[in-house]
């Protein structure tokens, strides 16, 4: 299996729209992997997309994915999910008589289907899609398994109950993904020591290398997401081989520069923690990073 970042940061990219703070005006100026939009990522076997940001099309231009045979969508949320016009571009043929669409199987659990029947409009969308043979929406409950690519994949809950994470196991490894929300979540026995674990960084309410606390502790976001520090305890929760840390907002300001002497200190210590960037590629098997600008 291969990992490939398409986007890393969370619900607010680096650099954020006319934001000149330093972390911002160094991804404008130097791109990625300073720069970091929204939260999707493509694992190679499978062939499987994560989730479906507002940029999903030019992540994937500058990717090196050449074919998708299915796309999970984590929860309802605006930066997981508003990019789902993909569908169209992937399956709609415009030139062709009579036309020959292309279909794109969706896996999505029951609570998710739920949120996006009341949600941006999401699920009008995905009926028209169906509707249109350009997608194949298949229900798909938590801790059930289903097969893409001779992959085993299993989606299972998390604490807050309308997101989800995904499982993938192959005949010689095993991944956990969690896109977002593991504020509050308890991993289950059966879901640790996996060889890869990819989990949203949490909150740097305090900053990792200055050390300058600036979020109070009273600060109404602590009370729903889950910190950095919590992070890292949830980690040796998890007990996987590697962990790559994602979904990092700009409002953290911690930039790709600093996250990777911290990346270094981490790994000093004897922890196999890395954090992601936009077009990074992470192969199970070698255990290798490699980048695919583009």
């Amino acid at each position: 299996m291969r990992f490939e970042f398409l986007g890393t940061a969370g619900s607010v990219p680096t650099p954020r729209p006319l934001c000149s703070c330093e972390v911002c005006c160094e991804a404008r100026t130097q791109g990625v992997p300073h720069s970091r939009n929204g939260p999707a990522l493509f694992v190679h076997g499978p062939n499987l997309l994560v989730d479906t940001p507002e940029e999903i099309s030019s992540q994937l231009n500058r990717s090196s994915v050449s074919r998708i045979d299915g796309v999970f969508l984590s929860h309802w949320h605006p930066d997981h999910t508003m990019g789902r016009r993909l569908f169209e571009l992937l399956g709609k043929d415009y030139i062709e008589t009579p036309p020959r669409h292309r279909c794109t199987d969706v896996f999505l659990t029951p609570r998710v289907i739920a949120d996006l029947k009341v949600r941006l409009g999401a699920w009008d969308d995905l009926e028209f899609y169906e509707r249109g043979s350009l997608v194949a929406i298949h229900a798909v409950e938590p801790s059930s398994k289903f097969k893409i690519n001779d992959f085993e994949l299993m989606p299972f809950s998390l604490n807050e109950d309308f997101a989800f994470g995904l499982q993938i196991r192959s005949a010689t490894h095993r991944a956990l993904v969690v896109p977002d929300e593991t504020f509050g979540w308890k991993v289950p026995s059966e879901l640790r020591k996996p060889d890869l674990a990819i989990l949203p960084a949490g909150v740097f309410h305090i900053h990792p290398v200055s050390n300058l606390q600036h979020l109070p502790d009273s600060h109404p976001m602590l009370s729903r997401e889950i910190t950095h520090q919590d992070t890292l305890r949830l980690i040796e929760e998890i007990d996987a081989d590697m962990t790559i840390l994602t979904h990092i907002d700009e409002p953290d300001r911690c930039s790709y520069s600093q996250l990777q002497k911290v990346e270094a200190l981490y790994q000093r210590n004897g922890k196999k923690i890395a954090f992601a960037y936009d077009t990074m590629i992470f192969d199970l098997h070698s255990q290798l990073r490699k980048t695919s600008y583009r």
